[in-house]
Parts: C-alpha cells; sequence; structure tokens
C-alpha cells in the first residue's frame, strides 16, 4: 500500500474510478426522498446523516494520516473530506451505509488487536502512519479491504475537491463549466441546513 501523494495521472485515474463507483452505488439503491425522517449526527465537522460522531473522528484521523501536507495541499476541512464523504454514502443503500460504518468502526479499532494500546482515532498522527505502513504486507483480506476502501474514499473524495487541483497541477474540467447541484445534493444540504454557499 503506497501512502505517498498522489500524480496527476493518478488523480485522472480515481477521477474515473469515482465516477463509476458513484454510478452503481445510486443504482444499487437510495435512500433519497423516501419521505422517512433523516437521522441526524451533530459534529464538529457539521451535521451528518451517515456517520456517527466516532466514525467521523475515526475517518478524519484516517484521511489526516495520508493526506500530503503543505506545497499548496489544503486541510481535510477545507475540501470537505468528510461532509462530502457522509454526503455521497447517503445517497447508497442501507446495506451499503452499514458496510461503510462497519469499516470505520474497524478502522477505530483494529491497532488493539495488533497490540498497540490506543484506537486508532486516539494515536498521534506518526503512530498512525506507522501502524498503517505496518498493514502493507498483511494476509488477512479483511484488514486490506478496510484499509484499502479507507484509503479508496479519502483520496476520491479529497482530490474531487477543487481546492486540491492546484496543487496536483489539474486546471479543472475542461468546458470550465460552473458546478451545477443536482435534486440529489440539493437535498442532502436542506437536510443539513447547508446554505449551498
Amino acid at each position: 500500500m503506497n501512502l505517498d501523494s498522489i500524480s496527476r495521472r493518478s488523480f485522472l485515474r480515481y477521477g474515473a474510478t469515482t465516477a463509476a463507483m458513484t454510478t452503481a452505488l445510486v443504482a444499487g439503491g437510495c435512500s433519497f426522498f423516501t419521505g422517512k425522517e433523516v437521522k441526524k449526527f451533530e459534529t464538529e465537522f457539521g451535521t451528518l446523516l451517515v456517520m456517527d460522531t466516532a466514525q467521523a473522528n475515526t475517518f478524519y484521523a484516517f484521511a489526516e494520516t495520508i493526506i500530503p501536507k503543505g506545497n499548496g495541499f489544503p486541510d481535510i476541512k477545507t475540501a470537505k473530506v468528510i461532509t462530502r464523504a457522509d454526503e455521497e454514502v447517503f445517497f447508497t443503500s442501507k446495506s451499503v451505509q452499514t458496510d461503510v460504518k462497519t469499516m470505520l468502526d474497524v478502522m477505530e479499532y483494529l491497532p488493539l488487536f495488533y497490540g498497540e494500546f490506543s484506537r486508532f482515532s486516539k494515536m498521534p498522527i506518526s503512530n498512525r502512519l506507522t501502524f498503517l505502513n505496518s498493514l502493507n504486507d498483511t494476509t488477512n483480506s479483511t484488514v486490506r479491504a478496510v484499509v484499502s476502501n479507507c484509503r479508496m474514499i479519502t483520496f476520491n473524495i479529497y482530490y474531487g475537491h477543487e481546492s486540491t487541483w492546484q496543487a496536483i497541477g489539474y486546471d479543472g474540467p475542461f468546458g470550465k463549466v460552473p458546478e451545477q447541484l443536482g435534486e440529489q445534493r440539493q437535498y442532502y444540504a436542506q437536510q443539513v441546513g447547508d446554505k449551498l454557499s
């Protein structure tokens, strides 16, 4: 597993993967406009509809560990990694939502199964990176899946945000057409009280 920063070519490849993954997840079932009251979690990242506070903190700790620092790269809050990930997962089937939440719960407690005396989000960032690197050669397919999926979601959301593009030398979409928020994104924003500014 490579935890280094991402190149422009890799970013474009991840972008294509993100589009395919989003299409597949939405096609697989979505909780959009069900008429049921949506459960909300108030976190330091804002109101979330899928991840609870503990899961959001785990995801933040993971993202903080693997994204590049300095050289014009924005932090996780600037790139809205937590809220955008929550938004994407919200429009998937309940089973996918449950899988993502379970993945984050496993990530949080995984260090304890490897002899660490701390949960993942409570470890210093340097210890988190050392721990993740120690899993590079694991033969446990569940552990590989958890780490790889956390990494894929983090990079897809992070590098999909406009604030990261200058740092990786990406000049934006070819047509330079301003982003148009679809009904789903507007609905999510309405649920969490975002003014879409």
